[in-house]
């Protein structure tokens, strides 16, 4: 017997929940649905490692319902088992628990859950919304498609449909800094040649993808090609920023006739807002109609039966208008500071440069053969706006300093007593802004006097300060899941880096100058620049082969680069001086650069080294650490080998950011809410933290009697001495 009484989703949370395999803390909300609430949970311990919960609402558990909920943990413990793909979401464990119906009744349901995998990131539907009705970026079109298309395959191998492929049912997770697609709610999948009795009713699948078979009695024609109809309205919808059959409240079944009769939106009648690339190939675009006219055929016997056919015709279309095919690093002649389809390429002091000019050297590293030493660099500061820059430079239209979208905090007093900071008990913390659920900071910057931050993440650019948050507009073509890192040049400006090989420049908030690495296999997952502002080095990997890479560019161009294919990707980069840098990354990977070239620099441990921080010494030293997993922390000191000191450290939990104050006291932040002091004995010691969060600090900026730190979700944590 269903229950009258709707359960009341806060007692699920702190309660502990037996599953098959193991036990599962339930620790906070993360979203809502007509037939279950989803839950953020620990696996095994109240620190474990993060899963999702998926529980049926009480008042939803119509035999249907609890049919389809069993269904979807069937089939996607099927496929975890069968054969694991990273392109689906993880099935873990499932189980049934009493729930009590209300916070106010001792009277308990028995409901089903299902434990999956925690996915970093967003639903494709979210991503697709933030562009305002225009296309995703090519690239990012092409890579997202390429991966939806490896779990449809795989999904098809096993006999299975999913039959409710749309973006909302697509998650788009970050991985060890790399955007990827996972395709998520199994609920309505069908077992070929399973007959049903029952007509399907509307309110089970999603008018704007879904195919006329959908609605057939039994269904007895669904198959690939109802998965392949609703891939082509995706594909549509990521080129364009629009549906191929909008579905209004005002008349839902308007995009039923549209299906029924084939009537859509051409692509040719958006060429405004397809990508960059597409909007001068008409005979591309014509081509992309064409085949998009047999994929979205009412008729499912006139569509492509195999995904893997169709995925092959798109991919072939999309690569020639993006101009992609094997990448010869030395036969690259452009070192465009250009957008893709904004004219020739210039420097910023709006001279052309000419399309013949030599790629950057290429040095691919050997511990015996460091590349050679460079010139002297020009004296240009990378913190001027390239101001009259034709196609670099590109103001945003309206764009707004200041949007505030929270609630004033309180003020923040000045200096805070005489104390001295090392002493750890004197530190008192609060939040300034709580975080959010759905976001997701990848890196942060701090303002000199910590009044401002401006977090990089799912959202893309966002700016806290007392106030409230504010978002600052990215330009036409950057979309906020190709940014990966950041870093603050002077006069306020900052450089971002990430997929592509990008490199872009933000001047004033609302200035862009964005360029490309002429190799479109590098992602850049860190960067710094030098005190004086004149290089910038982007770190990060070769995406086809995970090789470590790092580009040092100036304000004119491209000037070095270093390859090193038996090291991991580089996370982390940062300047000692104008001449030396250390980079940091997967596998224990550490390296300094300088006139002279890469070198290596040895230590005794393999663990991955998240960041990495550089300071000259009160004396004529130096400050070197770098901070990784497992509370790993160790010391440089400089010298004709570089030496490395492993130390002391209060946590086992993953420390994710380094940084100094001005008394040369080094700081660290980490998984779960700690907090960290290097002291005079060399040791790292946990600064209690007494606070109502458990989520990642990612970044860390602290003063000598006040600090600011950033969680994952976008927390704002303050610390004050005093």
């Amino acid at each position: 017997m269903v229950p009258i009484a709707p359960l009341d989703a806060r007692v699920l949370l702190g309660t502990i929940l037996k599953g098959t395999t193991a036990r599962y803390y339930v620790q906070a909300p993360i979203g809502e649905g007509g037939q279950g609430w989803v839950f953020r949970a620990s696996y095994d311990d109240a620190e474990g490692f993060p899963v999702v919960i998926k529980v049926l609402r009480p008042d939803s558990a119509t035999r249907d319902a609890l049919d389809r909920f069993r269904r979807e943990a069937d089939i996607l413990k099927r496929l975890s088992q069968s054969n694991p793909s990273p392109f689906i979401v993880r099935f873990y464990d499932h189980g049934e628990a009493n729930f009590p119906l209300a916070l106010s009744t001792h009277d308990h349901v028995l409901l089903p859950f299902t434990v999956m995998e925690y996915v970093h990131g967003e639903s494709l539907h979210e991503v697709i919304d933030r562009q305002r009705g225009f296309g995703l970026a090519l690239r990012r079109t092409r890579r997202i498609l390429k991966e939806i298309r490896a779990a449809l395959e795989i999904v098809h191998a096993q006999g299975l449909i999913h039959r409710d492929l749309k973006p909302s049912n697509i998650l788009i997770s970050n991985e060890a800094g790399r955007e990827v697609a996972k395709v998520t709610d199994f609920g309505l999948v069908k077992v070929i040649d399973l007959r049903a009795t029952a007509t399907q009713s509307l309110a089970g699948v999603s008018l704007s993808y879904a195919p006329p078979e959908q609605y057939e009695p039994g269904n007895p024609r669904v198959g690939p090609a109802t998965d392949v109809f609703s891939y082509g309205a995706i594909v549509f919808e990521l080129l364009t920023g629009s549906p191929a059959y909008p579905a209004t409240s005002a008349n839902p079944f308007e995009a039923l006739r549209r299906i029924g009769t084939g009537n859509r939106m051409r692509l040719a009648q958006r060429t405004s807002t397809l990508p960059l690339e597409l909007q001068s190939r008409a005979d591309i675009v014509q081509r992309l109609d064409a085949y998009l006219d047999r994929m979205l055929a009412p008729e499912p016997e006139q569509r492509p039966q195999s995904i893997t056919a169709v995925w092959e015709q798109i991919d072939a279309m999309l690569r020639e208008a993006e101009g992609v095919g094997p990448v010869d690093i030395s036969a690259v002649t452009a070192v465009a500071g250009t957008m893709p389809g904004h004219g020739t390429p210039t420097d910023p002091s709006g001279s052309y440069r000419s399309p013949s000019q030599p790629p950057p050297p290429v040095y691919r590293v050997s511990p015996s053969q460091p590349p050679p030493p460079q010139p002297a660099l020009p004296a240009r500061a990378m913190g001027t706006p390239p101001i009259g820059a034709p196609g670099i430079s590109q103001p945003i239209p309206g764009h707004r300093p200041h949007v505030p979208l929270s609630p004033p905090v309180p003020s923040m007093s000045g200096r805070y007593g005489p104390r001295d900071p090392a002493d750890l008990r004197a530190w008192s913390f609060r939040v300034l802004s709580h975080g959010n659920p759905g976001a997701l900071v990848r890196d942060v910057t701090f303002s000199d006097d910590l009044r401002e931050v401006l977090t990089l993440g799912n959202a893309g650019l966002v700016q806290w300060s007392p106030s409230g948050w504010s978002s600052v507009a990215l330009p036409i073509g950057l979309a906020p899941n190709e940014l990966r890192a950041m870093t603050r040049l002077a006069g306020a400006a900052h450089a971002c880096v990430g997929e592509g090989g990008l490199v872009a420049f933000l001047h004033g908030g609302a200035l862009w100058d964005v360029r490309r690495y002429p190799d479109p296999d590098v992602v850049f997952h860190g960067v710094a620049a030098d005190p004086a502002g004149q290089v910038v080095f982007a770190v990060g990997a070769r995406a086809s082969r995970g090789h470590a890479i790092i580009v040092e560019a100036l304000s004119s161009g491209w000037r070095r680069t270093f390859e090193v294919p038996d090291l991991g990707p580089l996370r982390g980069v940062a300047f000692l001086d104008d001449r030396i840098a250390f980079a940091c990354g997967d596998g224990g990977a550490l390296v300094r650069v300088d006139d002279t070239g890469l070198t290596r620099i040895a230590w005794e441990r393999s663990g991955h080294l998240r960041a990495i921080v550089a300071s000259p010494s009160r004396g004529g030293g130096a400050s070197v650490f770098a901070v990784g997993t497992g509370g790993h922390a160790l010391s440089v000191q400089l010298g004709h080998d570089d030496r490395t000191d492993l130390e002391k450290v209060g946590t086992t939990q993953d420390l994710l950011d380094v940084a100094l104050a001005a008394d040369g006291a080094a700081w660290t932040c980490s998984a779960n809410a700690r907090v960290l002091r290097r002291d005079v004995t060399h040791a790292w010691r946990r600064v209690p933290v007494d606070l109502p969060v458990q989520t990642n600090l990612v970044r860390i900026a602290p003063r000598l009697d006040r600090l600011l730190t950033v969680g994952e979700d976008a927390s704002v944590i303050e610390g004050t001495l005093g």
